[in-house]
Formats: structure tokens, sequence, C-alpha cells
């Protein structure tokens, strides 16, 4: 049966924000073809929609990069922290997103120190030529809570 949620139901997230924001960084690019290391832009690669891609940990573990992603569905490749894995992607037209810089909710309830989270965010992003972040925030929380609240603040 289908539950709606209430107010007490727990809130659970993982979304991915994409930029496509340039700026001057200052590492070189790692990809052999440099045209590689601009953001992706436009519509998805598959035009059935957006399908992400895990790589990264031990979930790929052994594989090769070129080998562990089929290249004809995904649009979007989450936890490519590894420039290999970045390069590959933007040669298959994929965007390639990193995870969310560590965040504490009661800290980033604060506007100025939020601000200052999502401007070193978006540097690190832009900084090492991926196209977002993704939040896997697994720790759920009330829905209308303080936490909740600030959470939503956070990946607006």
């Amino acid at each position: 049966s289908l539950r709606l949620p209430t107010l007490s139901t727990p809130l659970l997230c993982c979304l991915a924000i994409f930029t496509t924001a340039a700026i001057a960084v200052s590492s070189p690019c790692p990809c052999k073809d440099k045209s590689l290391c601009k953001p992706i832009s436009g519509p998805p690669v598959n035009v059935k929609g957006e399908l992400f891609g895990f790589y990264g940990n031990s979930a790929n573990e052994g594989i090769p990069p070129s080998e562990g992603m089929n290249w004809t569905y995904i649009t979007t490749v989450a936890w490519a922290s590894e420039d290999e894995i970045m390069c590959l992607a933007h040669a298959n037209g994929a965007r390639a997103v990193i995870a969310s810089p560590p965040f504490d909710l009661d800290s980033l309830a604060e506007p100025s120190v939020r601000k200052e989270w999502s401007q070193k965010a978006l540097k690190l992003v832009q900084e090492s030529y991926r196209d977002g972040i993704v939040f896997d925030y697994e720790h759920p929380q009330d829905v209308g809570s303080k936490r909740a609240e600030t959470y939503s603040a956070v990946i607006a």
C-alpha cells in the first residue's frame, strides 16, 4: 500500500546539484584532451532521461573505469573523485559529480556560514573540473525540524 508522508516521517535525500559556471582555475586540466575539462551542458546524452552511474570506494574495485560503465545510457557519474573517471565521463557526454564536502547542519543554520560553505563547495567543483556535487545524506531528520529546514536551505 502507498504510505503518504506525515509530519513525523523522517527526511532522507540523495540529490545532485550541477553547475555550468566557468571560472579561471589554477590547477591544470588532467585530461589528455583539454576540452574535456569544460563542464557538460545541454540535455542528457540518454534521451530517455537521467541515469546515474556510481564509481568509487569499493563499488568498482578491480574494474577499470573504461570497462565499468555503459556509456550508452549513463548521464551522470556520482562520486567521480578520480580524474580518470571525470575525463572518461566527459568524453562520453556524461556529467561527473563529486560527493558534497562535509557539513554540520547545526553550524549551517547560520546563513553566513551556509554561504561560506556553498562558496567553498562551488570552488571545489570548479577547480576539479567536475559538474556538480551529490548529496548522499543518510541521516533522517524529522520533517519540519530545524535541521531538516537547514538541510533544505543547503541544497536549495
